[in-house]
This record gives structure tokens, C-alpha cells and sequence, in this order.
């Protein structure tokens, strides 16, 4: 048995294990209570720092992303996402409507003259074919690696893939020349190139900055004095109508001091002279524009089927403006349009109002009567490319341009 005192001694100490127990319970307890407030104080910052930069993300401008993509084949809602301007995708679509194809950066800028800002946002999205690149970095080799010492390669050795790398020069274009060099046994000099069916002027010039005749055909020169209509006529540039002509008017000058004519000829003709050089300043002649039918066919080499044609031009252009539109009628000869031009001119020209080609629209050129609607269209193209046109020989730079009929387009136009 345990004394009181002993007994409250006992008690004293359970008492105090158990104060002991219940402290450090709850100094445990507390503490593991603040490390996980901690922690999801730490989780809640890093959530709040993801949220914020979500947000700030949203509040930056949008950037375009620009897909890969051929400029070949840009139509107008794709040139107006990129940025170009009507006239620069009106000038892409014109090039390509020719056939011909954007085969690096610098053709796309030149073609289209975009500018070197948008060139340089834009240009690294191009995607040209793999054969197309390839051929790019050779001509680039090449011409690094050849550019101070080699000469230019022979136009007449030169075959359809040369020529094809040339800017403007597609695969119609290459074959036109090739044919042409075998029609003609070759080319002589460089200057033939000329010859070849609607070769622009600058794309003739860039072909000579990398070919030229270097070894040209023999060729034996024939004197023209001399040579028969056979030999004339095997020249590329005469047809035997016109090596006949030839001929004859040399034969003609040549054997013509030794006619003689009885002397009632001579007088016949000496007073028929007389009389012509006395009426020439009082009788005038007749208004081609008045001229009927009949006529017509009172003039040496006229018929009737040539005089209707006078008249049916006539009529299909509103009336003659000048005596040079004769050489519009198909079929007429020189010589009988000069028999025509004794007895008639133009003396009551149809009035006109020229118009000023840097002006005019497409619709107006295209009711001028040596020009058609596609003609006019690349006329005013041309015009704008090239801010305007400064004289009528500039026009002979346009491919369909009927350069031989200047004369008689500029009674209908102007240059201002």
C-alpha cells in the first residue's frame, strides 16, 4: 500500500507524462500543419506566374505565319494577304499569261517591282522546285566562276536548255530560235535574231549577254546586179515574185539607154509629157475617198475585185485619212498603187481626233483600226510598267506590235 504522500507523487508524475505527451503532439501537429501551407502557397505562386504569362501571351500583336508556297501561282486574295498591290499582281498574272514562269527571287521582284521591304518578308517563303533551284545555284556557280575569263558561247552550238535559262526565254521561244537557226542554215550574225518572231527587244538583249555568233555560216556573197531569179530567190529574205521584180528592174536599167523608138513615138510621147506638165498645175486629182468602182478600174492594174477592195477598206475604216493607208489594201503592188496615186489622193481626209497612247484606255486604243483588244491590253501594260511611253519607236518593243505600220498608226495617235 501505497502512502497519501506517495500516492500524490504518483499522480504528480502521470500527470506530468501526459502534459508532456499532449505538447509534444501538438508541437508536432502545428508543425507539419505550417510546412503544408507552405508548400501550397509555393504550388498557388507558380499557378498564378503560368496564368499571368498566358495572358500576357494573348496581349501580344498576332504574327502572320507564311506557309511555303510557289510565287508562280499567287492569285489576288493571296498577293493581297502578302501585302502586294493590285498593279504588282496584275503585272505577275500579265507575265504568266505569256507562259512564262518566276524562277528566283530576283525575277519576282522584277517582274512585279514589289518593294524591298515586303520582298524581304515575304521572299523566304518561296518555294521553287527542286530542279529549279538546282539550276539556280549552277548558273550562280557558273557565272562567279566565269564571270571575269570566259567568253560568251556560240549562238549557233547553243541548245534548248541553254536558251531556256535565259530570263524571258521559255520553252516556245527557245524552240522558235532553234527552228529558225536550222531554216536558215544557221545564223550569220547576230543581228538575225531580229527575225525571230515575237522576240521582245530585252529578252534579244539578254540573249546576246550570254551568246553570240561566234562561228558563223560561210557564206559566199552573190552580186545583185548579176545574180539570176534563182539565185535570189534562195535568199532567206526573197520569194521569187520579188526576185523576179528585182531582176527585172536591173535588166531594165541595164538595156534600157540602148531602145530606140521611131521618131513619131518620141514626138507622141514629148507632147503626151507637155501636155501633162501643163494640166499637172491646173487639174487636180480626184478624192480617193469620192473614187467609185469604175473608176478604179480605169487605172492601169486595177480590176474588179482589187477596185471593191479599195472600196470595202474604205468603208471598214470610216474613210481614207492619207494617201499611205493604200498600203493597207492586201494584194495591192507597188507599182499599181502608184499608177493610183496619179490620178487620185486623199483630198477630204475623214477627221480625226488623235488620242494621246499614255492616256488612252484600253478600250479606246483597242477602236483604233490597226489595233485589237489584246494589243491595246499590252500596250497600256507596257505603258504602265515602264511609266509611260516616250516615243513610237519604244512601242516596237511590245511583241505583237505591227511596227511596220508606224506611219499609219501615228495618224490616229499621239505622244504627249
Amino acid at each position: 500500500m501505497f502512502t497519501p504522500k506517495q500516492q500524490n507523487g504518483i499522480f504528480l508524475l502521470i500527470l506530468l507524462i501526459i502534459i508532456a505527451g499532449g505538447g509534444m503532439y501538438y508541437v508536432h501537429h502545428l508543425s507539419s500543419d505550417k510546412n503544408i501551407s507552405a508548400a501550397k502557397q509555393q504550388e498557388l505562386l507558380q499557378v498564378e506566374h503560368f496564368l499571368d504569362s498566358i495572358k500576357t501571351e494573348k496581349q501580344k500583336p498576332k504574327k502572320d505565319t507564311i506557309f511555303p508556297f510557289n510565287p508562280n501561282y499567287i492569285n489576288d486574295f493571296k498577293g493581297y494577304r502578302l501585302g502586294m498591290s493590285l498593279a504588282e499582281i496584275k503585272r505577275l498574272k500579265d507575265f504568266r499569261e505569256q507562259g512564262k514562269w518566276i524562277n528566283s527571287v530576283e525575277d519576282f521582284q522584277k517582274v512585279t517591282k514589289v518593294s524591298d521591304s515586303l520582298l524581304k518578308k515575304i521572299a523566304p517563303s518561296f518555294k521553287f522546285p527542286d530542279w529549279i533551284l538546282k539550276r539556280n545555284a549552277s548558273a550562280e556557280k557558273s557565272t562567279q566562276t566565269q564571270s571575269s575569263s570566259t567568253k560568251k558561247k556560240d549562238l549557233n552550238t547553243a541548245t534548248q536548255e541553254e536558251l531556256m535559262e535565259i530570263y524571258g526565254v521559255g520553252e516556245t521561244m527557245s524552240q522558235r530560235i532553234l527552228n529558225y537557226k536550222l531554216k536558215i542554215g544557221g545564223f550569220v550574225d547576230n543581228i538575225q535574231l531580229k527575225d525571230i518572231y515575237g522576240l521582245p527587244y530585252e529578252t534579244e538583249q539578254n540573249i546576246l549577254k550570254e551568246f553570240s555568233v561566234q562561228d558563223p555560216k560561210p557564206i559566199q556573197k552573190i552580186s545583185i546586179n548579176e545574180a539570176s531569179v534563182i539565185e535570189l530567190s534562195e535568199i532567206i529574205y526573197f520569194d521569187y515574185e520579188l526576185a523576179r521584180e528585182i531582176v527585172n528592174d536591173s535588166l531594165l536599167k541595164k538595156i534600157a539607154p540602148s531602145f530606140k523608138f521611131p521618131d513619131w513615138i518620141l514626138k507622141r510621147n514629148a507632147s503626151a509629157e507637155k501636155s501633162t506638165q501643163t494640166q499637172s498645175s491646173s487639174t487636180k486629182k480626184k478624192d480617193l475617198n469620192t473614187a467609185t468602182q469604175e473608176e478604179l478600174m480605169e487605172i492601169y492594174g486595177v480590176g474588179e475585185t482589187m477596185s471593191q477592195r479599195i472600196l470595202n477598206y474604205k468603208l471598214k475604216i470610216g474613210g481614207f485619212v492619207d494617201n499611205i493607208q493604200l498600203k493597207d489594201i492586201y494584194g495591192l503592188p507597188y507599182e499599181t498603187e502608184q499608177n493610183i496615186l496619179k490620178e487620185f489622193s486623199v483630198q477630204d481626209p475623214k477627221p480625226i481626233q488623235k488620242i494621246s497612247i499614255n492616256e488612252a484606255s484600253v478600250i479606246e486604243l483597242s477602236e483604233i483600226i490597226y489595233f485589237d483588244y489584246e494589243l491595246a491590253r499590252e500596250i497600256v501594260n507596257y505603258r504602265k510598267l515602264h511609266e509611260g511611253i516616250k516615243t513610237f519607236e519604244e512601242l516596237a518593243k511590245i511583241e505583237s506590235f505591227p511596227a511596220y505600220k508606224i506611219d499609219r498608226i501615228k495618224l490616229y495617235v499621239e505622244i504627249n
